[in-house]
C-alpha cells in the first residue's frame, strides 16, 4: 500500500514539474530550463537568451562539423557577447566533462570588478549533443569572493540537452 502512495506521490509531482520548469525547442536542441529562468528571445532569433535574476544563458548552435569553423564562431560569439579578450581564454583551463546526451568542454572565465567589488562569471560550454554542436555561455554576477550560484542550474539545463 505504502508503494502506491509513493507511486500516485511521484505521478503528482511529475504532472506538477511545469510549475518549476519550462521545456524549450530552440537551435535544433530540446532541453529545460529550470524554475526562475525567462526566456529573453524570440523563437526564430540565431542566438538562444534566458535570463535569471543577474544571470544569463545565452546558446548557439554550430552548423559547421570543422573544429576552425567551431573555434572562430566561438570566438566571434565571445567577443560580441562579452568583454572577454583573447589573454582570457589563454588562462581558462579546459576541462572535459560528461553529459547525459553527450560531451562537453567547459572554459570558466571569472572576472573581478575592482569598481563594483563583484565577480563576473562567465562560464562556456562547447557542447556536441548526439553530433550537434552548440555554445552555451553563462554569465553571473556576484559579490567578490562568492561562488556563482546558478551552477546546479546550469548542470540541470546541461543534462537535459538533447
Amino acid at each position: 500500500m505504502r508503494k502506491i502512495y509513493l507511486l500516485a506521490g511521484l505521478l503528482v509531482l511529475l504532472s506538477l514539474q511545469t510549475l518549476w520548469a519550462q521545456k524549450v525547442e530552440r537551435l535544433g536542441f530540446n532541453f529545460t530550463l529550470p524554475k526562475g529562468w525567462n526566456i529573453a528571445s524570440q523563437a526564430d532569433e540565431e542566438v538562444f537568451y534566458a535570463v535569471k535574476g543577474l544571470a544569463g544563458l545565452q546558446m548557439i548552435a554550430i552548423q559547421s562539423q570543422d573544429s576552425d569553423a567551431l573555434t572562430l564562431a566561438t570566438i566571434q560569439f565571445l567577443q560580441e557577447k562579452t568583454a572577454l579578450e583573447p589573454a582570457d581564454f589563454e588562462k581558462a583551463s579546459p576541462q572535459q566533462i560528461t553529459l547525459k546526451n553527450g560531451q562537453a568542454i567547459l572554459m570558466d572565465m571569472p572576472r573581478e570588478s575592482q569598481a563594483s567589488q563583484e565577480t563576473f562569471t562567465h562560464r562556456m560550454y562547447l557542447c556536441n549533443i548526439r553530433g550537434k554542436r552548440a555554445v552555451l555561455l553563462f554569465t553571473d554576477i556576484c559579490p567578490m569572493g562568492q561562488a556563482s550560484k546558478i551552477q546546479a542550474d546550469e548542470t540541470a539545463i546541461l543534462n537535459s540537452l538533447k
